[in-house]
């Protein structure tokens, strides 16, 4: 197996998520044709990752073509308004959930100054009546209780509100 040489392509300092982490992406044996989705953190440079890639598949006789990198977007948890949006969470829902970063696709990292703020940690109702396993984000039988649309709602506005007041 020693034509398969296991090269760190990316390191990186903390991700600022719940918990200290450290990205790392390892390619040993690797094979794709198509889109490849990479997650990387807040204080990596897609620039660098981009190129160890280049160069590790250039170095063992591969292709590599980078398509677009959709950079991360990143509010420190002390920007007055994620405090603002937090602090209204935290009343309105009496959850003490803190802000994080998460891996997904949100499309607030392609709006100048937007920050993603959603439902999460809003605790779902039992009128769904799903069987467990079902109604889940992303899954073919998603779905969303209306007396948590409606919180949702409530929750965002108030949001708004304060996000315009601060921004004055």
């Amino acid at each position: 197996m020693e034509r398969y040489k296991q090269k760190s392509l990316f390191s990186a300092g903390p991700n600022y998520t719940r918990k200290p982490l450290r990205s790392v992406v390892n390619a040993g044996v690797f094979a794709c044709s198509g889109d490849t989705n990479i997650r990387y953190c807040i204080s990596a440079k897609g620039t660098d990752l981009i190129a160890n890639m280049a160069q590790v598949c250039a170095e063992n006789k591969c292709e590599f073509h980078c398509l677009r990198d959709s950079e991360p977007g990143y509010f420190p948890k002390d920007h007055p308004i994620v405090r603002a949006l937090t602090d209204i969470h935290h009343e309105y829902t009496g959850n003490d959930t803190q802000p994080y970063v998460m891996g997904g696709g949100t499309y607030s990292r392609k709006l100048p100054n937007a920050i993603g703020f959603g439902l999460g940690g809003i605790p779902r109702h039992e009128s769904l009546l799903l069987r467990s396993g079902h109604g889940s984000p992303h899954c073919p039988d998603e779905a969303l209780d209306v007396v948590n649309y409606f919180e949702a709602l409530t929750i965002f506005t108030l949001g708004l509100v304060e996000a315009d007041r601060l921004l004055g």
